[in-house]
């Protein structure tokens, strides 16, 4: 699956990123039919998706939604190299040097999965640790990920889904209610295009 969104950009480091998240997980978080690595016929479910305080739409009524929150870098580090063709027609710069500096951000995004037992669905929590774990194996294939790897978000490395939110009983909780969270670890790189000549 190729990616039309632009490359991850300095201009706009937390939305060019973002925008990516949400173009590849719409591809496969569709209801449809998937391959994943080596295995075809893959059941994806439908996810309603978000991106940092976006709400997902109340009563969610039986759908999984996935939020994507990105947590800001830990280090940017920069260094000199040369640009592909691609970052070059990407950078909408006429005849940048081809020599300039790219930077590398290591962050990391968490994946809020969840979903409510309501309509049709009377199994949030199937529904939700299913959704977790069909995410999980996506993100760790890297041949799934390898487009996003072409446009800047590289080396993925999640952490297994942790259940955040059991609907268990307790005092004060909704029943109705299913949580799991993702942490994936990134690196994302970028030109920094700044040098005139």
């Amino acid at each position: 699956m190729a990616l039309i969104s632009s490359p991850v950009s300095g201009l706009n480091l937390e939305g060019s990123a973002l925008a990516l998240w949400n173009e590849f997980l719409a591809g496969y978080f569709d209801g449809l039919e998937h391959t994943l690595g080596l295995m075809t016929g893959i059941q994806f479910p439908q996810a309603v998706l978000r991106f940092q305080e976006a709400p997902l739409p109340q009563p969610m009524e039986g759908d999984l939604g996935i939020s994507v929150v990105w947590v800001a870098p830990s280090s940017i580090c920069t260094h000199w190299d040369t640009l592909t063709a691609a970052e070059i027609t990407a950078s909408g710069v006429v005849n940048p040097p081809l020599r300039q500096q790219r930077a590398t951000a290591h962050g990391s995004f968490l994946f809020l999965i969840r979903a409510n037992e309501a309509g049709a669905n009377a199994n949030a929590q199937k529904q939700v640790a299913d959704g977790a774990a069909l995410l999980y194996a996506l993100l760790e294939n890297s041949l799934a990920t390898e487009p996003l790897s072409q446009k800047g978000i590289h080396k993925l490395r999640p952490r297994p889904p942790r259940l955040a939110f059991p609907g268990d009983g307790s005092p004060g909780t909704d029943l109705n209610y299913r949580l799991r969270v993702l942490a994936c670890g990134a690196v994302l790189r970028y030109p920094v295009i700044s040098q005139n000549s």
